[in-house]
């Protein structure tokens, strides 16, 4: 998705929420003309839906730029299902341009190859395309593990399948980890840091770090988040995102 000068990207609840509002978390970079830097990366957005008032997810680029959206992701951490509307606004005009309908835990998903789709709250694909398409059974499945810092640890991320590969290991860290030495791996029981090391990402500093390691096991295996908080910590929030082969 590319926005010009004048266009922002929001969201909007289609109703108030029952009991809380939802968290979405995007990447995007800026194009500029040549005497400013080109496809500059940006901080990653976050924030939570407002109810039935629409959030800026992307602001307006400036004149002669424009703004790339790369990965966005919503979650319904309501205790009811929400009805979410993506729109175009530009000149005063909101413009909806796709409605999702998600479960308690599902999530909202757009890829770098800018496909929209769901997944349920154990990270199996749901849905893909734009409303009322049906995704195709090959392609790729995705296990999701929204975490913090007080969460217990292994935290369980989902089960690799036999002979699936593991194709890429998302890690956002949405809010900074505040303690002293955090530190935070990815893998299973045998190997803690089999699919994402300390060293790949770093829990001080809100951003995205992603491995790819091309990895089968060869049976079922169960797959958990390993977390040290650090020393004194008061914060720390991020959500992984596992891609598997179909």
């Amino acid at each position: 998705m590319i926005l010009g000068p004048g266009q922002e990207l929001r969201l909007v609840l289609a109703a108030a929420n029952d009991t809380a509002d939802s968290t979405w978390v995007a990447s995007w970079f800026r194009n500029a003309p040549a005497s400013s830097p080109v496809n500059a990366p940006q901080p990653m957005e976050k924030g939570t839906t407002n109810g039935t008032t629409p959030v800026t997810v992307i602001a307006a680029p400036s004149s002669g730029q424009t703004a790339h959206l790369t990965e966005f992701s919503l979650v319904n951490t309501d205790t009811a299902p929400i009805t979410v509307e993506l729109q175009l606004y530009e000149s005063s005009t909101p413009y909806t341009f796709s409605t999702w309908t998600l479960a308690e835990g599902d999530v909202l998903k757009c890829d770098k190859n800018n496909r929209w789709y769901l997944t349920d709250e154990n990270g199996r694909e749901k849905v893909a395309g734009i409303k009322g398409d049906t995704g195709p059974s090959g392609g790729f499945v995705t296990l999701e593990l929204p975490f913090a810092y007080g969460d217990a640890t292994p935290s369980p991320i989902g089960t690799a399948l036999a002979d699936k590969l593991i194709l890429s290991v998302a890690l956002y860290i949405t809010s900074y980890f505040d303690g002293t030495g955090p530190a935070l791996t990815i893998g299973d029981a045998g190997v803690n840091d089999r699919l994402m090391a300390a060293g790949q990402n770093d829990p001080t500093s809100e951003g995205e770090y992603e491995t790819h390691p091309v990895y089968a096991y060869g049976s079922d295996t169960p797959l958990n988040l390993y977390i040290t908080p650090g020393s004194g910590a008061t914060q720390g929030a991020g959500l992984v995102v596992i891609t598997f082969q179909t």
